[in-house]
């Protein structure tokens, strides 16, 4: 309840940055990917795939018709806290670090206050420890039939070797995160509990059932 009014307080937004095709029912799904768009076009996308520009999973791909096709480095369309929670899951790893502070500060405008922000993303700690550790059993389970050098490289994905990856935006990573680096940028932008979480542990709705686990992800969450 509210202490102004005294009446229960009406339940806020939930949002799912980056959704990809891996919607969360009742959310707010949000993506930025062109194919969205282009997929409503008859015929444009098989001219993209006949040119080799995007692979033929992707001219086969089916997008959500609710989906919301929105740059977020333009900042998120809502009010000031008018949200419950946010999900960014293989999301942030995408956008420059000045771009990813950007956004952050935008999720907590929007947050209500002790609104919750979960982030998934690949944990370069993770990642450089296996490398180093010339652990090929970890690479071989991701990179099937990769070179150790190769796998790793691969899952940086900074330079992508497919020209699909290059010509569409968000297809690669312009940054990478461990822990310590992660909430030193919540923090900055005056997020507070910053908290390492595991697979699946966190309190917000629906999340449980639709997060994927990958061996290298790094699960984090902040409060407003």
């Amino acid at each position: 309840m509210t202490q102004e009014t005294g009446q229960p307080e009406r339940p806020g937004l939930k949002l799912n940055l980056g959704s990809g095709r891996r919607v969360i029912p009742g959310w707010i799904n949000i993506d930025i990917h062109p194919l969205i768009p282009l997929s409503k076009i008859p015929g444009a996308t098989w001219l993209l795939f006949k040119l080799g520009l995007i692979p033929e999973v992707a001219y086969k791909m089916k997008w959500p018709p609710e989906m919301l096709w929105h740059d977020v480095r333009k900042g998120l369309p809502f009010g000031d806290e008018t949200v419950d929670y946010i999900y960014a899951s293989h999301f942030f790893e995408h956008f420059r670090v000045d771009e990813a502070e950007k956004i952050l500060v935008e999720c907590r405008r929007v947050l209500k206050p002790e609104g919750i922000l979960r982030i998934v993303l690949p944990d370069l700690e993770i990642l450089a420890r296996k490398y180093v550790e010339k652990d090929r059993e970890f690479y071989r389970k991701i990179k099937p039939g990769r070179e150790l050098t190769d796998a790793f490289l691969d899952l940086l994905n900074f330079f992508p070797s497919k020209l699909s990856r290059r010509v569409f935006p968000g297809q690669y990573h312009l940054w990478m995160y461990d822990f310590e680096s992660l909430s030193t940028l919540l923090k900055k932008c005056r997020f507070s509990r910053v908290e390492r979480k595991k697979f699946a542990e966190t309190t917000i709705p629906d999340i449980p059932n639709y997060e994927v686990a990958f061996d290298f992800n790094l699960y984090a969450e902040a409060q407003k």
